[in-house]
């Protein structure tokens, strides 16, 4: 049983072409927690090229943009 499973898991990452994207879009969920314990938390879209290039959008708690 261990065999055909390393078998599949290596012909999986062989075929896998995941460094060639040309945007790639995600929602994200971001939890920070400072030294008194207080949390705050963003929520936003990330969106990335493949010429290195992304942008943040935070939505919540303060609309703001990240482009980097």
């Amino acid at each position: 049983m261990r065999i055909p499973l390393i078998f599949l898991t290596l012909t999986s990452l062989l075929f896998a072409k995941i460094d060639h994207f040309k945007t790639i879009q995600s929602d994200f969920l971001q939890t920070l927690t400072n030294d008194q314990n207080k949390t705050i938390v963003y929520e936003g879209t990330l969106y990335a090229t493949d010429n290195k290039k992304a942008l943040w959008i935070y939505e919540k708690p303060v609309a703001k943009k990240n482009l980097f």
